[in-house]
């Protein structure tokens, strides 16, 4: 008997169910996510009308031999993980395969130079929110934020970025490249404006594009990422930021960092993750930021951007032109960042007209996995005082 028709979904896997009445290859249409319930497989997805065998179709039996879509979607998950995993010679941690999260529709935009994977969730007529995620990341990083968003009556589009996961990866990574694709993106979208979220270098995409196209932007908001401005104004006079910024340094290197990001199961990659709290960061969570640097390419593509800007910056005699933005922005910056210093929004003010700046102690860099309470309701808090249709204060979750 023929296993069902397996094919890749986000970061994980999509599985169709089977008549056992039809021939074991064909696929059913119109799909509909499978309930949300812990212990679901990844990415399993059912067709919403259960169906009966030919030979059972009355009574308990029928009840008994109908499909089930957890056991069905355990089963096409557990076999295409296991494939996938000889096939490069390592097993897939059991625990990739449960995500006790809702499902959300995945699309494929066709850009120029460029097939780019999102997520596209909520109602389609609500203001957008874009979310870019940062290194090493991909959109499963906003995982905490999506469901808040949606549930306060926003579009949320979140993009794997140039390079990262089901996008393609190759180049260039140069700013204006990075930030052409989220326009080519809205451009596709058919969306006029949108609110505009980063984290880390999506935060320095997003900074990029509210000074070349703030026509787009309804507001900005910026979780630890610098301003290239203000970061090259701490560079010049902090020593500290200098040796946080070490990395930067290294991944000009050829082949060199790559190596080292792959060595020991990505033991490098994972140990940034090892100290957020357990309850918004589990070891299965780890285990699908591995799935996406395993991809063929995927650690040039990332340490790519690295590469071109510290070149860019090399060329131009670590200068560059003013980035002034006028859209209203919001910075949420965890103080324990191990990569950037508080005194990298020294001089922000200088460059952002409409600024506010929440500071979270003790928070580490992945700081909106590592307190999404606080993330959301600020987050919430600024769209919903600077968008059309403001969202409702009951909607928004108070502190804890």
């Amino acid at each position: 008997m023929l296993l069902p028709p397996i094919k890749e979904w986000g970061h994980g896997l999509q599985s169709y169910h089977i008549r056992p009445d039809r021939e074991d290859s064909r696929r059913m249409q119109n799909y509909t996510p499978a309930p949300r319930h812990r212990g679901y497989a990844a990415g399993a997805w059912v067709n919403g009308r259960r169906q009966v065998g030919r030979h059972h179709r009355q009574g308990r039996s029928a009840q008994m031999h109908r499909a089930d879509p957890e056991f069905g979607g355990f089963v096409c998950a557990a076999a295409c993980a296991i494939l996938r995993g000889i096939g490069r010679k390592r097993l897939t941690s059991p625990l990739l395969l449960f995500y006790p999260g809702p499902m959300y529709p995945n699309r494929f935009a066709d850009l120029p130079g460029l097939r780019l994977h999102y997520i596209d969730a909520g109602p389609s007529d609500a203001p957008a929110v874009v979310l870019l995620h940062g290194f090493p990341e991909f959109w499963y990083s906003w995982r905490h934020q999506i469901p808040e968003l949606i549930a306060a009556g926003y579009r949320v589009i979140a993009p794997d970025q140039r390079g990262y996961n089901l996008s393609d990866t190759h180049g260039p990574y140069d700013l204006a490249t990075l930030v052409q694709d989220v326009i080519y993106l809205l451009d596709h979208l058919e969306l006029s404006t949108c609110h505009l979220v980063g984290h880390d270098w999506g935060g320095v995409v997003a900074y990029t594009l509210a000074a070349a196209h703030p026509h787009r932007l309804v507001s900005l908001s910026i979780l630890n990422a610098p301003h290239l401005n203000a970061y090259l104004d701490a560079l010049r006079v902090s020593g500290r930021q200098r040796r946080k910024s070490w990395y930067v340094y290294y991944f000009q290197l050829p082949w060199l960092p790559e190596w080292s990001l792959r060595r020991r199961d990505y033991a490098m990659l994972r140990a940034m993750f090892r100290r957020l709290p357990p309850a918004y960061h589990s070891p299965a969570d780890t285990e699908r930021y591995v799935e996406v640097w395993s991809r063929p390419g995927a650690l040039s593509a990332m340490v790519g951007w690295y590469r071109h800007l510290g070149r860019h910056l090399l060329l131009r005699g670590m200068r560059l032109p003013p980035m002034c933005i006028e859209t209203p922005t919001l910075v949420i910056w965890g103080e324990r960042d191990a990569a950037l210093d508080k005194v990298c929004n020294r001089t922000l003010p200088r460059y952002v007209a409409n600024l506010t700046i929440h500071y979270l102690p003790g928070i580490s860099h992945w700081v909106q996995m590592h307190d999404p309470p606080a993330v959301n309701r600020l987050l919430l808090q600024h769209l919903a005082a600077h968008g059309h249709g403001q969202v409702a204060a009951e909607t928004i979750p108070s502190p804890s």
